[in-house]
């Protein structure tokens, strides 16, 4: 049966902890969305305030949604492993708590999946907002016929990782891991782009909020993975030593990726390009940028004196 046959059924998985009010957008937009056919399933990480209970007077109102409390807080990539694994929908996309979907997002989404059937996931256009500035993400999208081309293209260009909350078909996505270390969600598109290509739909639009811990990789190294010293000050050393090790080990992930020889040529070459853009182009902008900020306080306590 094609998707223009029926509408599929959609899950929509929103972790969240600590954020009742800008959860309830999350919701709000996720339940708008013009295809109707949609779940929409919270995994509240025991919170300890009122998000349940503010959630549990909407779904009064709207029986697809579904709130689940955890007894215990598990953390951030297994509360949103929980929402995967729980999905009744055919297609499932997880969308953050603080962030919004257009009315139009799923919709897009699975008209791409509908022209083209052997596509992996759909991704839309992200707009970032918060702190002061606003900025649209460049889409992500790999259409190599070459399994190690699309897993060298995503870390070419991934930054903000806005294709974790594409939409694909649920069976596919319960294959390939989410663990729990920095930059595990890179680790799991990457292993997409491995199954199959990733397209874009452009009328596809998501808000995301620069306000949150994801915004900022040091700090998101710090109070979400406990990293200290070096490895919290320059955490993509660790992780392109650990994509490296993924790639070239030939998990489920990269099954497609050829005999060990070329698994480990592309580990390498995938470690090359993090370290490149994260470490090596960004050494000079952070050295100049420390030099300034502490001339800038020492002149800003000068003159006020």
């Amino acid at each position: 049966m094609t998707l223009s046959g029926s509408p599929p059924s959609v899950t929509i998985g929103i972790p969240t902890f600590r954020r009742p009010q800008l959860v309830v957008r999350a919701v709000r937009s996720a339940l708008a969305q013009v295809h109707t056919n949609v779940e929409v399933l919270v995994a509240d990480d025991a919170s300890g305030d009122e998000t349940v209970e503010v959630l549990g007077r909407i779904a009064a109102d709207d029986q697809r949604l579904r709130v689940h409390r955890h007894d215990a807080n598990v953390g951030h990539a297994a509360n949103y492993r929980w929402t995967l694994e729980h999905a009744t929908g055919e297609f499932f996309m997880w969308l953050s708590d603080d962030d919004h979907l257009d009315p139009g997002y799923v919709a897009a989404c699975l008209a791409v999946h509908d022209r083209f059937p052997g596509t992996s996931l759909v991704t839309g256009n992200t707009v970032h907002t918060g702190a002061g500035r606003s900025f649209t993400e460049p889409p992500t999208e790999l259409l190599s016929d070459r399994p190690g081309a699309r897993v060298l293209a995503f870390y070419a260009g991934v930054d903000h990782n806005s294709g974790l909350f594409g939409v694909g078909r649920t069976s596919l996505l319960r294959r390939h891991r989410f663990d729990d270390v920095f930059g595990g969600d890179w680790s799991f598109v990457a292993g997409i782009a491995a199954a199959g290509v990733i397209r874009c739909a452009p009328d596809a639009v998501l808000h995301r909020s620069l306000e949150g811990l994801s915004s900022d990789a040091r700090s998101l190294a710090r109070q979400e993975f406990s990293l200290r010293g070096l490895t919290q000050r320059w955490p993509h050393v660790a992780l392109a030593a650990r994509i490296r090790h993924e790639i070239a080990a030939g998990n489920d992930s990269y099954s497609k990726l050829g005999p060990s020889w070329r698994r480990a040529a592309l580990g390498r070459l995938a470690r090359c390009l993090i370290l490149t853009r994260f470490v090596v182009l960004a050494l000079p902008v952070r050295v100049v940028g420390s030099f300034l900020h502490r001339g800038g306080v020492r002149s800003r306590r000068g003159c006020g004196e």
